[in-house]
């Protein structure tokens, strides 16, 4: 059994994610509520007391218990944006704070190697100038009118800015009509296979880490049948989801692209095909997002034991997409 602890709603904050996946349960049918139920959130409109922005969450509802698994790595935004530079600025804040991850030494060292990261990235792919960029790297620095965000739209926003796209509607738009085109060519997905590769090295493999949870756990977790929201303690998650790798598999991908465009060492087919680059690699992102969420979820349906339930998608982000990502084996 799963090693959480019990929180009612009068020890611990409001979940606004929770709160929606009640929502999304007490629609389902009588029968489909009995059993095991995942809920995969890509974001919502509000924000948490604390002002964050809650999103790419994993939740399980089973035995009258909600349960948070997992969630995309959070990340740090400038509270106010404005709509010309939004998400470049998501962008530019994704990459510093990646940098600062990966190099764990001195805080001064550390925030001087990721501003010096950042500002040259940002330079190759011609997100911000370099008053914006400096500007932003004060208020990271300081944390200072900042918020922190699981969205999946923010997420998403920041990698469409990088590739190019308007935002994640453009990014979803433009991967499902390249994942569209390689469904009707013979062994199409074999594309995408170099990619998905690469990301498998970098990881973990998420579904061995929920298999590896701690077994002691208080039996009664499942036994009262009343919908209570529960948090771990002093945790937000179990589980937090490699997209921070993910979006570093994507940035090197499209930054080296970029080198070689710059330097007039493509091929000719690479030119005629530049927006297919961005598209496979938008394409690429959906189907590794997908490919985390089903890890977990049949993870947690091993070590546990469970029944097949439904998997409800919500959020303005899943909702948009899950018709169309069905035709891909996408959640």
């Amino acid at each position: 059994m799963l090693n959480m602890q019990n929180h009612s709603l009068q020890d611990r904050y409001e979940n606004p994610v929770v709160a929606h996946f009640q929502k999304e349960l007490a629609l389902l049918p009588e029968e489909s509520r009995q059993l095991p139920v995942f809920g995969i959130c890509g974001d919502i409109p509000e924000k948490a007391p604390d002002g964050s922005l809650w999103g790419g969450e994993l939740l399980l509802a089973r035995s009258g218990r909600i349960i948070r698994l997992a969630s995309i790595h959070p990340f740090l935004k400038p509270e106010v944006l404005s709509d010309e530079t939004e998400k470049a600025v998501l962008a530019v804040s994704m990459i510093y704070q990646i940098a600062c991850l990966q190099n764990r030494v001195d805080p001064e060292i550390e925030s001087f190697i990721a501003r010096e990261k950042a500002e040259e990235l940002s330079r190759t792919l011609g997100l911000l100038d370099l008053n914006s960029l400096r500007r932003l790297m004060v208020t990271l620095e300081k944390q200072q009118g900042t918020i922190s965000t699981t969205a999946l739209s923010d997420y998403l926003d920041a990698a469409a800015a990088v590739l190019g796209f308007s935002g994640w509607k453009e990014l979803c738009k433009r991967g499902l009509a390249w994942l569209s085109c390689l469904s009707s060519m013979e062994d199409g997905g074999k594309v995408l296979e170099p990619l998905m590769s690469q990301f498998l090295t970098i990881r973990e493999s998420t579904a061995r880490r929920f298999s590896e949870l701690p077994e002691e756990s208080p039996a009664e977790l499942w036994e009262n049948t009343e919908w209570i929201k529960l948090l771990p303690e002093e945790t937000d998650c179990l589980c937090q989801l490699e997209t921070d790798l993910l979006f570093q598999l994507v940035l090197k991908e499209h930054v080296q692209w970029k080198i070689r465009e710059a330097s007039g060492t493509l091929k000719y087919h690479e030119e005629k095909d530049a927006l297919k680059h961005a598209e496979r690699l938008a394409a690429f992102m959906l189907l590794a997002i997908k490919q985390l969420f089903q890890e977990a979820i049949s993870g947690i349906r091993q070590r546990e034991n469970l029944k097949e339930g439904p998997v409800l998608c919500f959020g303005a982000v899943l909702q948009g997409l899950n018709i169309e990502l069905h035709r891909y084996t996408f959640l």
